[in-house]
């Protein structure tokens, strides 16, 4: 075999990797419920990632982007990427858990390889070939997820990127016009966001969590979550029904729209509570500064 024949072999098959917010994600919904504990950007890149692949592709490439454009889909303003890409690529280094049958549990990792070139700012990753039934060929099955970027990648919060998702894993049909009840157990939503130990009381986990994720999701998304009533068994809480409707219907925009104006007079009830906080501690500081010495006289 001859040198240039080599050469062609090895070199591999790169593509520039997806930062269009308008384009879609898909994957198997199996994935929706798995368990990882990624921070907030990089289940951005993951999902960047994942839509970078096309419906009709039977392998993965090397996707490449560099930091300027990972700033521009992060809507980073500063130069903290080129310090953070290590830690950031290293969540990776942990691995995805997905139940199976009887209690069990297969473990994958996300990608197999994530290169940095610093002088040229280029992060160059490649999936883990044991993610292809999850992430490839999904044109041919019914039971996959599909969102547009849009809609993630300005939250801020991780529970509402895998609320979302699961979501509208729940309802099943793509397209949402009227009005859907969606029931997610309190366990399910747990074990999805990796909360198992944390939020015990349920008041905590609607302030903490849902509530959170339900700003993000009305804000950022094109369905809107009008209910959420927890479902009991006896006095215990086992799970919340969500009512959703999708931004085809015209009480959708309605409520859409009325709810943006009470999450922004929230907002300043927060900013002006904050203040109000800080002016307390300032004075409470000066105070303390203010007093005498044990022995000492004020003048």
């Amino acid at each position: 075999m001859s040198q240039d024949t080599i050469e062609v072999i090895s070199k591999p098959n790169y593509e520039i990797l997806n930062i269009d917010h308008e384009q879609q994600y898909a994957m198997k919904n199996s994935m929706v419920y798995a368990k990882y504990n990624y921070s907030v950007n990089a289940n951005k890149l993951f999902r960047l990632a994942v839509s970078s692949i096309k419906p009709d592709d039977d392998g993965f490439l090397h996707y490449e982007t560099t930091i300027p454009e990972l700033k521009q889909a992060f809507g980073f303003t500063s130069n903290s990427l080129y310090r953070d890409i290590d830690s950031l690529t290293e969540e990776f280094s942990s691995s995805i858990q997905i139940e199976t049958e009887g209690g069990g549990f297969k473990k994958y990792w996300l990608f197999s390889m994530c290169e940095f070139d610093r002088e040229q700012g280029k992060l160059l990753i490649k999936f883990n070939q044991d993610m292809k039934p999850f992430l490839l060929n999904l044109k041919d099955s019914l039971y996959y997820n599909k969102r547009h970027l849009s809609e993630i990648m300005e939250m801020r919060s991780i529970y509402s990127i895998r609320l979302l998702e699961m979501i509208t894993e729940k309802h099943k049909q793509r397209f949402i016009k009227d009005a859907t009840q969606i029931y997610i157990s309190l366990d399910e939503m747990r074990e999805a966001l990796m909360i198992q130990d944390k939020y015990k009381k349920i008041s905590h986990l609607k302030d903490k969590v849902i509530q959170v994720a339900l700003d993000e999701i009305n804000e950022y998304s094109n369905i809107v979550v009008t209910e959420c009533s927890p479902r009991k068994r006896g006095r215990s809480i086992v799970g919340f029904e969500f009512t959703i409707y999708g931004m085809g219907s015209a009480f959708a925009l309605q409520y859409k729209a009325a709810y943006m104006q009470e999450l922004e007079l929230r907002k300043k009830d927060k900013l002006e509570r904050n203040r109000l906080e800080a002016y307390k501690r300032n004075m409470k500081r000066s105070e303390d500064k203010a007093k005498p010495i044990d022995g000492q006289m004020s003048i």
